[in-house]
């Protein structure tokens, strides 16, 4: 386990820079745009902390794939021995954003259900689809129906 841990940070100081571009081109906008309305649009001063988180849980809802996609991908070829550029990891996130979007859309939904029937098919569900990410980045899967499936056989 500690390999593991030291691999992963070794990973991350040798690749800090791609790492980094990649999440702020995506997140220093979105925050720019969080700040702007919490701050500067009228009425959004009552939005209160409630608010801001939702606001925060929609830009992640929307943007959040793209990031996850070119961080994804990037890892799979740093670990395959190729070197990928912030160019080509960020197309690929652009590329996926939306299968990834539908996927972790369908899976929410399904898990969402899982909570609602007990807590415990909820806790299921979260851990079966936890590799979906992964799967729809990396494998040419149908998003509907596969994904998921493929998902869980990984477990």
């Amino acid at each position: 386990m500690t390999a593991k841990f030291s691999e992963a940070f070794r990973l991350l100081w040798r690749h800090l820079g791609l790492f980094t571009t990649i999440i702020l081109t995506v997140w220093l906008p979105g925050n720019i745009l969080l700040n702007y309305v919490a701050y500067n649009v009228e009425g959004s001063s009552d939005m209160g902390f409630l608010g801001v988180m939702k606001m925060s849980m929609w830009i992640e809802t929307i943007f959040g794939p793209i990031y996850i996609g070119a961080l994804v991908y990037a890892l799979f070829q740093i670990k395959s021995g190729q070197t990928v550029t912030y160019k080509e990891a960020i197309v690929v996130g652009f590329k996926k954003w939306g299968p990834l979007f539908a996927a972790r859309f369908i899976a929410g939904f399904f898990i969402g259900l899982g909570f609602l029937a007990l807590i415990v098919p909820g806790i299921i569900l979260t851990v079966r689809y936890s590799f979906l990410d992964p799967v729809v980045i990396l494998e040419e899967v149908k998003v509907t129906t596969n994904a998921r499936s493929r998902s869980a056989d990984r477990h």
